[in-house]
């Protein structure tokens, strides 16, 4: 498994200077970016091309609200800034000149001062592929009396990359009075401020050096919102009894979409094509007895014209929030046809037991030689039933079962637990340390191990995440992933990852504590950058201190179960 690169943080037990105090910067959420091309009319007169975004930004192209923060000497200060959800930032290297990528902002109380003392930076690209870039500057600073935050870096471009979010931490080193300070919205004193610039000796071409795209691939969803149920005998020799619960593209109306998309497709292009339950549902798998049952996805997308003649590369199949026994990869066809008018995604599995998920994942690479050109896709279709769903197929009379539902996800469920009886996950407590049942796994003060639960409503949202049966005086980070994971986690187990946010650190009192609690000015929402009535789903766990060297070495940490909130 995949450790994004934000888990890196985590993984070094906290020092004590760091234990007292946290400072989480909101998010600069960057939704758009200004594309500029000219030659500069004076020497050294060169050819600037930039891809970038300055703060202050239009309504909509970046955010970063204001805030209140006590920042004292020893404060951790975390700045991050996102692409918006489901995207991605792709920087690509353009030949000759230098290139730079450059992230810069700002914070005031509003009192001009730029009198910084300059600390030091851990800087963490998340969901990074290709060529990290090199740091060649870094600003990051509190000023002297704590009225300014500044954060900026300047990398080299060596190559193309891309990645979801870039967090910047670093801890204030110079004695600061720790009260409490307003900072408005995020600002600048530079212009340009998050983006890449390529500057070229003379005249150059023009190029695009950065953008946000799609993060899931080029082929858009196909979201299945309603299944039909079948249930008959075959009336001819060999007499066999059929059971269904499938939908069949092309669908009826709500029933199922896959929209018409354009892509440039070509040699060893990835494609991922996903089949999703509707937000805030499940798919619910189950294994009726006797006789041979399948579970089947197909899909077929086209420019319009007839052509099916496919090169059958190798597909990559993953099960979103799987709980159960995976079903068995017996059968796959996954290409895309050698003149590229085709897109074809098959998979049929042989199903042992009972599973549920939330979304099924294929990616594969174009394996033959294709032209990448643009090519207007048509509406997902299909020359085959039924084409998402399970079939069971019995020799003889059968009785009726249902095999394949939909149903709610739980607004507020927990997950991910250290007990040894918990099957949605395959990670194990390291030393053997299982918990109470529905706890995480145990610390060397509590043998039943500590609990995360949620109290409260996601709409509007008055959620509130409950720490307990953690060492007493334990620091702790409440943490949100907007994936579930499965790993071993210091000396428990982690089931949270993808884009992860430190939503809060809190020191517990007996062993609890919780996030919000009457110090704070955000809530759970707020912090994690989610919308109450949107029905995402967000995971979430408290990772905490545990100084005890002689318990389940090397290793001083420890985390709760996880809880699922669906918003």
């Amino acid at each position: 498994m995949r450790i994004p690169l934000a888990w890196l943080v985590f993984l070094v037990p906290l020092a004590p200077s760091a234990l007292g105090q946290t400072v989480d910067v909101p998010p600069v959420v960057v939704s758009s970016l200004t594309h500029e091309h000219y030659l500069e009319t004076t020497p050294p007169q060169q050819t600037v091309t930039r891809d970038m975004v300055s703060f202050p930004c239009a309504v909509g192209d970046c955010s970063g609200p204001g805030f209140t923060a006590s920042i004292g000497q020893g404060s951790t200060v975390v700045v991050r800034f996102e692409a918006p959800a489901g995207q991605r930032f792709t920087v690509t290297r353009a030949p000759g000149g230098t290139q730079y990528f450059t992230t810069w902002a700002h914070w005031t109380t509003g009192t001009s001062d730029v009198n910084s003392n300059f600390a030091t930076s851990v800087v963490t690209f998340e969901d990074l592929t290709g060529t990290a870039p090199l740091r060649t500057f870094d600003q990051s600073a509190v000023s002297n009396n704590g009225q300014v935050i500044t954060c900026g870096q300047q990398f080299t471009v060596g190559g193309d990359f891309s990645f979801t979010a870039m967090n910047v931490e670093f801890t204030v080193n110079h004695v600061l009075p720790q009260v409490p300070r307003t900072y408005g919205v995020v600002n600048s004193t530079a212009a340009n401020s998050f983006g890449s610039s390529r500057f070229v000796g003379g005249v150059a071409s023009d190029a695009t050096l950065m953008r946000i795209e799609p993060r899931a691939g080029l082929v858009p969803p196909v979201v299945i919102s309603t299944l039909a149920h079948e249930h008959f005998v075959q009336a001819g020799p060999p007499q066999q009894t059929f059971t269904r619960d499938a939908v069949q593209f092309p669908c009826a109306a709500g029933a199922c979409n896959g929209p018409a998309f354009s892509a440039s497709i070509g040699q060893n292009s990835n494609l991922v094509v996903r089949y999703e339950a509707p937000t805030g549902f499940k798919f619910v798998l189950t294994r009726a007895p006797g006789g041979t049952q399948y579970f089947t996805a197909w899909a077929y997308w086209q420019t319009g014209t007839n052509d099916v003649i496919s090169n059958f590369p190798t597909a990559s199949i993953s099960f979103d929030d799987l709980t159960g026994p995976a079903p068995t990869s017996t059968y796959s066809l996954n290409a895309v046809s050698n003149n590229g008018h085709a897109i074809v995604s098959e998979n049929d599995f042989l199903v042992s037991g009972g599973c549920t998920f939330t979304a099924l994942q294929v990616e594969f690479s174009v394996g033959h030689a294709l032209a990448a050109q643009l090519r207007a896709y048509g509406a997902v279709n299909s020359y085959s039933a039924p084409s998402f769903g399970s079939t069971r197929v019995v020799p003889g009379l059968a009785a009726d079962a249902t095999l394949l539902t939909l149903e709610p996800i739980s607004a507020n469920q927990a997950f991910c637990f250290g007990d040894g009886l918990d099957t949605s996950h395959t990670s194990s407590c390291p030393c053997g340390n299982f918990g109470a049942t529905g706890n995480g796994c145990a610390n060397s003060t509590q043998p039943a191990g500590a609990n995360l639960a949620a109290t409260g409503a996601a709409n509007p949202d008055t959620i509130t995440l409950l720490g307990s049966g953690m060492p007493a005086t334990a620091a702790c980070i409440y943490l949100q992933g907007d994936a579930r994971g499965d790993s071993t986690f210091g000396d428990g187990v982690s089931c949270i990852a993808g884009s992860l946010i430190r939503l809060r650190t809190k020191t517990s009192v007996a062993g609890a504590s919780q996030f919000p609690d009457s110090t704070d000015t955000v809530t759970v929402s707020q912090r994690g950058g989610v919308t109450p009535g949107s029905g995402v789903l967000r995971y979430y766990a408290a990772y905490y201190r545990n100084a005890s060297l002689g318990f389940c070495p090397p290793h001083t940490f420890n985390i709760t179960n996880g809880r699922i909130l669906r918003w």
